[in-house]
Parts: structure tokens; C-alpha cells; sequence
């Protein structure tokens, strides 16, 4: 434990790579909450989420919340009286669930939902810039890692408004996920390349987890499998 804290003392350039990615990831944060906040709270004790899709998934954990473990596979609410079977994996609606647990506890309180319906968008949205760090670091360096992270806070095109304050819809996840597969993927490349052993199972499955949370919350996730056959 010495030798760590020590190297990471004498690691000024690492230092001042953190502390600007800590300045990209506040201003990330900001980005995603300070235009939408007076939207989302109009009122103490009021949230109003960003569009329909945003109502849909908050029912969604609603009612996830009272099945738990059990995923229900039909929407009663949608184009009722006649409800609609829903296509929609559950993760994104698994997530609300799991982190208002973990933070509420386990009262019902569709308040406490929705509040964390409205955070979850902006906490994932900005854990994409160390993705995307993390990506390009592997590939170039830190410092290129940090220009990715820079380049992705100035033009951030959807992903912006797909991770906005208060709209909880599941789209954050497939790029924040794509990210991670491709993470994966490029490790196991280097990996051959390098002819690194490791586990088994680091391989199999901690590389490969990414791609399946990806099935787990979007139908149009084997369109990744073709681009990772492509890039094979």
C-alpha cells in the first residue's frame, strides 16, 4: 500500500490529468442539470420527467418495484384498455429499482422513483467521459485520453440530451455500454497481441459482461455483435 500511495505522489503528470478530468466531469454535470433543473422541479416537492418515454420506464420500475425479482413482460397502460406487450429488456427500469433501494430503502414511494428516475440519466451520462478516457488511453496515452475527454464534453451531440436531467429513458445505456463493449473487446485484442495470460473467466466473461447488460436493455443490441464481427 506504501509503494502505491508513494508512486501516485510522484506521479505529477497523473495528478494534473485527474484534477482537469474532474474539472471535465463537473462541467459534464452541470451541462445535463442546470438547464433542465427548474423544468424537472418546477416546485418543492414536484418532478415533472422529459417526455412520454421517461413517464414509460418510471411506470415501468413502478411496477418493478412491487414484482421484484420478476420482470413483467406486458404494459397494461400502453394504448389502454388493451395494453401493449412490451419489447423492452428491463435493465434501464432494474437500475431505477436497484438504486432506489440502495439509497431510500425498501418503502414504496413513487416520489423516491422518480427522483431517481431523474438523477440515474445524468449519473450514467457523465460516467461515459471516463469510458471514453479510458478508451482512448488504452489506445494512445493519458493525454489522448484526456482530448477524447475534452473533444466528447465540447461536442457531445445526443449523447447530451440523452442524458439529461430527468429524462429516464434507457438510450444513455447504449452508448454508455457500447463504450464498455468496445473496451472489452480492444483489451482482449491487446491481450492476444501481447500474449498476456490471464483467467479464464476475466476473459469469458468480465470482457464479454458489457456486451450482455447491452442485451439486457435494448432490443437493437445485436447490431453491436455486427460491428464486433466486423472489427474481428
Amino acid at each position: 500500500m506504501r509503494n502505491i500511495v508513494q508512486r501516485v505522489k510522484e506521479d505529477k503528470t497523473g495528478w494534473i490529468i485527474w484534477t482537469l478530468m474532474i474539472l471535465i466531469l463537473g462541467a459534464a454535470f452541470l451541462a445535463r442539470t442546470v438547464p433542465a433543473y427548474d423544468i424537472v422541479f418546477p416546485e418543492s416537492g414536484e418532478i415533472r420527467l422529459l417526455g412520454v418515454d421517461a413517464y414509460f420506464h418510471s411506470r415501468r420500475a413502478e411496477r418493478l418495484f412491487e414484482t421484484i425479482p420478476t420482470i413483467e413482460r406486458f404494459d397494461y397502460d400502453t394504448n389502454f384498455p388493451d395494453g401493449h406487450a412490451d419489447d423492452a429488456t428491463g435493465l434501464f427500469a432494474l437500475l431505477i429499482v436497484t438504486a432506489k433501494l440502495l439509497i431510500y430503502g425498501a418503502s414504496p414511494d413513487t416520489h423516491e422513483l422518480e427522483l431517481v428516475a431523474a438523477w440515474l440519466p445524468v449519473v450514467l451520462g457523465v460516467l461515459a467521459y471516463v469510458l471514453v478516457y479510458w478508451l482512448v488511453s488504452l489506445l494512445g496515452g493519458r493525454l489522448y485520453g484526456l482530448f477524447a475527454a475534452t473533444v466528447f464534453l465540447l461536442y457531445p451531440g445526443h449523447a447530451l440530451n440523452r442524458s439529461m436531467l430527468g429524462f429516464a429513458d434507457h438510450h444513455v445505456l447504449e452508448y454508455l455500454l457500447g463504450l464498455a463493449v468496445v473496451i472489452g473487446l480492444l483489451r482482449c485484442f491487446q491481450n492476444e497481441a501481447t500474449g498476456t495470460s490471464r483467467p479464464w473467466w476475466r476473459l469469458s466473461l468480465l470482457k464479454a459482461f458489457p456486451l450482455f447488460l447491452l442485451f439486457a436493455s435494448w432490443r437493437g443490441a445485436p447490431y453491436f455483435l455486427i460491428m464486433a464481427g466486423l472489427a474481428a
